[in-house]
């Protein structure tokens, strides 16, 4: 057995050797050349996302610079958002950890839930178009193809309740869609025109990820009418080829980073990846 004074000092020397260590820290980048036009990745390699669930930090996107202070940063871009760089630029994957006092970004939401409040979003190649949720007698969309970022949308967006739609659940995984703004508007379907006002609600599904009407058996889809309007209509009992649906949803984060892997609240302490 090693005298106690040998014993202290052992522990010391080891103790200086681990804060000597480089930590631990992970990360990933995407470096797009300048001009050139690409879309970032959905998603990180299983060994940084590991660490990220341990973590509870969350992928959001990507961001051209690291993060130092934790804070959200000006300019950043969803998951499989599409970029063109003036200059060469290392695009660096943003993280952050859900937090009901925290920063707030819209961000796609597969699933949302019974109260949630959701923008219903078209995407054809890299315009967006949103769904407005105030009085309308023809549901005629609007481009957002300046504030969309993948999946990631301008918090802005959801400023006001211009697009803003409240989910309202129904019996059999159906919902309803009421207006953010009115609370007696809601969608409705009427000879095969989408509308908003204070009618007899619709009941909605998602069937293979698109608006469904299950009334008539029909997705809801967006057609072009001869003046270049964008409307949102009631298509057929096929699924839309030619564009995707997505909700977008008001989300707040706290603790932005580029790096990950330390504990948090322990200087010297880090998981283990296997």
């Amino acid at each position: 057995m090693l005298p106690i004074r040998m014993t202290k000092r052992l522990l010391l020397y080891i103790a200086s050797l681990l804060l000597a260590m480089p930590m631990w820290a992970w990360h990933e980048t995407v470096t797009v050349g300048a001009g050139l036009t690409q879309t970032l990745p959905t998603s990180v390699d299983s060994r940084v996302q590991s660490v990220a669930d341990a973590l509870g930090l969350t992928l959001l996107g990507w961001t051209p610079g690291e993060i130092a202070d934790g804070q959200r940063p000006a300019t950043y871009y969803g998951l499989g958002a599409t970029v063109t760089p003036v200059a060469e630029t290392t695009y660096y994957a943003m993280f952050a950890r859900a937090n009901s006092g925290g920063e707030l970004i819209v961000r796609q939401c597969p699933s949302p839930a019974d109260g949630d409040t959701v923008l219903l979003a078209i995407i054809q190649g890299t315009g967006c178009f949103v769904a407005p949720s105030g009085y309308t007698a023809d549901m005629i969309l609007n481009s957002q193809n300046a504030s969309y970022y993948g999946s990631l949308m301008a918090h802005s967006v959801m400023s006001d309740n211009t697009f803003t739609w409240k989910i309202v659940a129904r019996p059999d995984n159906k919902f309803y869609l009421q207006s953010a703004g009115t609370a007696t508007y809601y969608m409705y379907i009427s000879s095969s025109t989408v509308k908003c006002g204070a009618s007899t609600p619709g009941e909605f599904t998602i069937n293979n990820g698109f608006l469904y009407y299950p009334t008539s058996w029909k997705y809801l889809t967006f057609s072009k009418d001869a003046s270049g309007y964008i409307h949102l209509s009631l298509g057929t009992g096929i699924a839309p080829k030619t564009h995707t649906f997505a909700f977008y949803r008001k989300e707040r984060y706290v603790d932005f980073a580029t790096t990950i892997g330390q504990l948090p609240g322990c200087a010297n302490c880090f998981i283990y990846v296997p």
